[in-house]
C-alpha cells in the first residue's frame, strides 16, 4: 500500500519546493463518469459502444507570468474498460476493451487572491 502513496508524496513535495520560484505544480485526481454512444452504417449494421466511468491522476506544471496568471501544462491519466458490441452481417459481436487515455492539455490559470487565500479558475476542454 505504501508503494501507490510513495508517488504522490514525493509529488506533492515536489510541488511545495516549486512554487515559490515562479513555477506552480498541482498534483490532482478526480473521477470521469462514463457515456456511451451509437453508429449505424445502415438499417441491419450497427455498433454500439460504452466508455465505463473511472478515477483520472494528473499532474499539472505551470508558470506564473505575474501574481494572478500562469500557463499550464497539464498531463492527464485514466484507466478503463470499453464494452463493444456490434452487429455485422448478421454476426454478432461483443467485446470488452482495455483502455489506457492520456491527456496532455496546455492552458491558463486565473489565480483570483483574497486575504490569506488564492482561489483558481481552470477552463479545460475535452
Amino acid at each position: 500500500m505504501y508503494e501507490k502513496l510513495l508517488p504522490l508524496v514525493v509529488l506533492s513535495c515536489l510541488s511545495l519546493h516549486l512554487q515559490g520560484q515562479g513555477i506552480v505544480s498541482n498534483v490532482y485526481t478526480g473521477y470521469a463518469f462514463g457515456c456511451s454512444f451509437d453508429a449505424y452504417e445502415n438499417g441491419s449494421d450497427y455498433y454500439k459502444n460504452t466508455i465505463d466511468g473511472s478515477f483520472k491522476y494528473g499532474l499539472d506544471l505551470g508558470y506564473k507570468i505575474d501574481r494572478s496568471f500562469s500557463v499550464d501544462l497539464s498531463l492527464q491519466y485514466q484507466n478503463t474498460k470499453m464494452p463493444v458490441e456490434a452487429h455485422n452481417n448478421g454476426n454478432n459481436i461483443s467485446q470488452i476493451l482495455n483502455l489506457a487515455l492520456l491527456w496532455i492539455m496546455v492552458g491558463g490559470t486565473s489565480y483570483l487572491p483574497a486575504n490569506h487565500f488564492e482561489f483558481f479558475l481552470v477552463l479545460t476542454s475535452e
